[in-house]
């Protein structure tokens, strides 16, 4: 019988762990360097069994964090954090070096959930300590590894570490291992290593889409990672939001990689996915709609479970806009001279701008909900599906705008109402960036971007991004480019070229700008991961590791 290999952590893995330092900004860019920092007591660099920090503050944290993620994903109940705190805090016999690692890891987590409590010193110290014991507990390779790397993996999503990638790898390795054992070798429930297993190929599916590289699942993995239930009748709540988000992650890591082939995907393909995607909504039960969700007719779900259900919509909603993104690329290229065989009238083109629109809407008014929903732990600012997907949204509706106004299609009304969710896009991710130096490129790459399409609505008495606004280290030397116009784009001639004549109320140099604004939409989103505009939907090996080029690699800048 083939047994998959134990994994095992080599001395680059953990150095390069311990030099990760995520995407956090050390400092609130407001405040003053004169200011003290906020501490409860000075934290040591690892911590031992005797000198933890008190249970109450690492108990807080970490029950809200399973409590608001049992409706995404399984790590642990509650009584089993009970059971881990009384080995730490209450033993019969002192706690090993396991314990105070396993502890650790989900008081790390458990920290980003209790923002009036906890510093990041006090994270680092937590985060710290449970990968100095890293090695111990992947040799053990057990039920509590899993749960322990399950934290780890969480924690480094939250802080956008590059090398969370390779440790949801270790999970499914280690997961692969023991379920491929004889059921009676298994060490632990195999119910309990099947829930953890789907957890770490959630894990990967969310990561390998938002950051554009290849999965490390094959067909047979994601055809198990969907649930097999005949019916949802019976189940707990916490367990039917897990089904539906495991299969929308599913079906969301098959869009994307129809999408990011050599060649785009054709109009069959598109059909296809998007036939799915709509059957895993329609089978929703009533109660988990979106529409029902937004109108606060959820009963009898928890704020919780709604909020992960909030989510789940907001991958699916992004699944869609991967889905039709490559064709609004193809519309831009018709449109500015760079490809001669897209019918940008065609009934099926609107059709895709149509659904990427709606998608776009649909998760500004998901992310307004979200964000006072989390207003207590302040999550919706560092989660990773909100960040990235209020920045995909933002990416659609300015390029909607840009191009109904080369078109001379746009309404005054509507434009109104898309510049509106654009600025409420626009301060979500601002406030994301105070925290956090990815959303803070992202941020600066959008408002350059507003700041063009606004200049070319003649929405003048409109708030813009100006660009001085922007902080120029935010910045790549392409998107300088792009936000002072000296990149080398189409001329006017595009415009002729489709008939759509310049009408005499816009200047030449009005017509010029409303080109140049849709040229820089269409640029953010030939870049749906960060690569830059020469890799574009290309998606980048898995072995690329740390030194790969995503939105990621703005911790590191």
């Amino acid at each position: 019988m083939y047994l998959p290999t134990l994994p095992s952590l080599s001395l680059k893995d953990l150095e390069q762990l311990q030099a990760d330092q995520g995407s956090r900004q050390s400092r609130h860019p407001a405040q003053p360097l004169s200011w003290p920092t906020l501490r409860f007591f000075d934290y040591p660099t690892v911590f031992v069994p005797s000198q933890l920090p008190p249970e109450v503050e690492i108990r807080k944290g970490a029950e809200l964090f399973l409590q608001v993620t049992a409706g995404l994903f399984h790590v642990m109940t509650l009584d089993e954090f009970d059971e881990l705190c009384n080995q730490a805090f209450r033993p019969q016999s002192p706690p090993d070096s396991r314990v105070v690692a396993r502890i650790c890891a989900v008081a790390a987590i458990g920290a980003h959930f209790n923002v009036d409590d906890t510093t990041g010193e006090l994270k680092d110290a937590l985060f710290n300590t449970a990968i100095h014991h890293m090695p111990e507990l992947v040799e053990l390779g057990n039920l509590q590894a899993m749960k322990y790397l399950a934290c780890l993996c969480a924690y480094g999503m939250i802080d956008k570490r590059k090398t969370t990638a390779r440790l949801i790898q270790l999970g499914l390795q280690i997961a692969r291992w023991n379920l491929a054992l004889p059921l009676h070798e298994l060490t632990g429930d195999a119910h309990e290593w099947t829930r953890l297993y789907r957890t770490m190929m959630f894990f990967e599916c969310w990561l390998s889409t938002s950051l554009g590289y290849m999965s490390d699942l094959c067909a047979g993995e994601v055809d198990f990672l969907q649930p097999v239930t005949p019916t949802l009748d019976g189940l707990q709540d916490d367990s039917v939001t897990q089904i539906k988000a495991k299969e929308i992650i599913v079906l969301r890591a098959r869009v994307c990689k129809a999408t990011c082939g050599l060649e785009p995907p054709t109009e069959q393909m598109i059909e296809e996915h998007m036939t799915a995607l709509e059957g895993w909504y329609r089978k929703l039960p009533p109660n988990m709609t979106l529409t029902v969700l937004l109108n606060g007719d959820a009963d009898p779900l928890t704020a919780a479970q709604q909020g992960a259900l909030l989510l789940s919509h907001a991958m699916y909603l992004g699944a869609v806009m991967m889905l039709h993104r490559r064709v609004l690329v193809a519309v831009s290229d018709g449109i500015l001279g760079h490809a001669r065989d897209t019918d940008i009238w065609s009934a099926p083109v609107q059709e895709h701008l149509v659904h990427s629109v709606e998608a776009a809407r649909a998760i500004v008014r998901i992310f307004i909900l979200l964000r006072f929903g989390t207003a207590t732990t302040n999550m919706h600012v560092r989660c990773w599906i909100c960040v990235f997907e209020t920045y995909t949204a933002c990416t659609i509706l300015l390029y909607n705008i840009a191009l109904r106004t080369i078109q001379h299609a746009a309404q005054r009304a509507e434009t109104q109402l898309d510049l509106e969710r654009v600025t409420t896009c626009l301060g979500m991710l601002e406030a994301s960036a105070l925290v956090d130096k990815v959303s803070q490129k992202m941020w600066a790459a959008l408002a350059a971007v507003h700041h063009a399409v606004v200049v070319s609505t003649g929405h003048q008495g409109y708030p813009i991004s100006p660009p001085e606004a922007v902080e120029p280290r935010s910045l790549s030397h392409s998107q300088v480019q792009l936000l002072h116009g000296t990149t080398t784009g189409s001329s006017g001639l595009g415009f002729e070229q489709h008939g759509l004549a310049t009408p005499s109320l816009r200047s030449p140099r009005g017509c010029l700008s409303a080109i140049q604004a849709f040229k820089r939409a269409t640029d953010m989103l030939r870049d749906p991961f960060g690569h830059g505009l020469g890799a574009g939907f290309r998606l980048l090996p898995r072995g690329s590791g740390v030194e790969a080029l995503d939105w990621w690699s703005a911790a590191a800048a």
